[in-house]
């Protein structure tokens, strides 16, 4: 009896929902190599020393995190950051203000208002992405200026997460409450964070090969727009 109502709760968590995915430890190192399709990667880490990387780690609290710069066969660079956190590993609220809008414009870059889009539209290998933020930074280093050109996404629940708002700094008092009460009813969805920059425009990178097949390595992972979020085990 004790059995079958555990196959019963199952097949009824399957209907209405419920069941918690569970990604394979490093899926991330599997989703983006280090070396693929003419690209060369290389780690770099979240701090200029191993004491501010640890208290980086601790703030995003992640399961996982890949921070990893590929050199193209011209010679351009590009970086991609991924964050995941499982299913209940931190609430939506908190990991949702984790962008460029406010960790990079706290760390002294200013974000262009005049080149932000709030939902850019790609299509890599014949599909569309999950739409793009799109963003313009800048900052003064001795006498020079420097700009750097992102996309990022935040995806909850296998969906684009929408800030509701045309500059994420601060959260916004609504999506806070809001997030606030779902993640008290259902607990936290799985999540990820991916931002894509370079000091190059986005758009040049976007006519090359080398550049398309990174996108589709995270459009498979978690950006390619479907119906329903990909499989992985039940916990």
């Amino acid at each position: 009896m004790l059995a079958g109502a555990y196959f019963v709760l199952s097949d009824w968590d399957d209907a209405v929902g419920n069941v918690e995915i569970i990604k394979p430890e490093k899926h991330l190192e599997t989703a983006l190599p280090m070396n693929f399709d003419g690209l060369k990667g290389k780690d770099i880490p979240l701090g200029a020393n191993e004491e501010v990387t640890r208290a980086t780690e601790k703030i995003l609290a992640v399961n996982e995190f890949l921070n990893r710069e590929y050199t193209l066969s011209d010679g351009g660079k590009f970086t991609v950051y991924i964050s995941y956190w499982a299913p209940k590993k931190e609430p939506v609220r908190v990991a949702s203000t984790h962008t460029p809008d406010r960790c990079w414009v706290r760390s002294g870059w200013k974000n262009d208002d005049s080149k932000k889009k709030q939902s850019e539209v790609l299509t890599v290998g014949g599909k569309k992405l999950m739409p793009a933020y799109y963003r313009e930074y800048t900052v003064e280093n001795m006498g020079n200026t420097y700009r750097r050109y992102v996309w990022f996404w935040f995806i909850t629940g296998g969906k684009r997460y929408d800030y509701n708002a045309s500059d994420n700094y601060a959260p916004s008092p609504i999506m806070y409450v809001k997030n606030m009460i779902n993640d008290a009813l259902r607990g936290s969805p799985e999540m990820y964070f991916i931002r894509v920059d370079s000091d190059i425009p986005l758009a040049e990178l976007l006519n090359k090969k080398e550049f398309e097949s990174a996108l589709v390595k995270l459009g498979e992972l978690i950006l390619f727009e479907k119906d329903n979020p990909e499989g992985g085990k039940k916990k």
